[in-house]
């Protein structure tokens, strides 16, 4: 996933599912991009969703290659 442009990317492998991540931004207009594969190499079934203050920013069901949700926020 990114949070932003700067940060550059973070991985995080065989995370408990479901996984959450939360993080709170002050730089106002952001990108933020969210990749969810499995880890077995199959990746249907698999779906990822961006929230921004409780709603839903970007949804992607997954695909043999994977779920990518990605979620411009205009401040």
């Amino acid at each position: 996933y990114t949070e932003s442009l700067t940060a550059g990317e973070q991985r995080v492998d065989d995370a408990p599912l479901p996984w959450r991540h939360e993080f709170t931004s002050t730089q106002g207009s952001m990108l933020v991009n969210l990749t969810a594969t499995g880890s077995d190499g199959d990746s249907e079934g698999v779906s990822c969703r961006i929230e921004v203050d409780g709603q839903q920013a970007a949804k992607a069901d997954g695909n043999i290659i994977g779920a990518f949700c990605l979620a411009t926020l205009l401040d």
